[in-house]
């Protein structure tokens, strides 16, 4: 019964990616086409713009040294400033940014199918 149900899980998941694929290749639609025309929304420029951000402000803090690494570990104290935690913030939220989207995704899902 393992074998079975490995084989139907791993045959859902190709179904699904399959299906992804020939969405994004506009299977279905009228006329001969090759892709479905997806728009530039006013979400998607809001992630870019926070993308955008978030990797500046890591980028600058890195560049001027407000951070440290060392390849070969030490034992010291970690000099903390508010460069430095402005710079570990940012690296931070670009870092859970698709975790976060992923998050209120699922509870949007959430509550849509509650109303159902």
């Amino acid at each position: 019964i393992r074998v079975f149900s490995v084989s139907v899980t791993w045959s859902l998941e190709n179904a699904i990616d399959t299906a992804d694929s020939m969405r994004a290749r506009g299977y279905g639609l009228e006329g001969r086409s090759r892709f479905l025309v997806y728009r530039f929304s006013k979400k998607d420029l809001y992630l870019t713009a926070l993308c955008v951000i978030f990797a500046t402000a890591a980028v600058a803090g890195i560049s001027l040294s407000y951070t440290g690494f060392t390849f070969y570990p030490v034992l010291s104290r970690v000099q903390f400033s508010a460069y430095s935690v402005i710079t570990y913030s940012a690296y931070a939220l670009l870092s859970f940014l698709p975790l976060f989207y992923y998050i209120k995704e699922k509870i949007k899902w959430r509550c849509l199918k509650s109303k159902i």
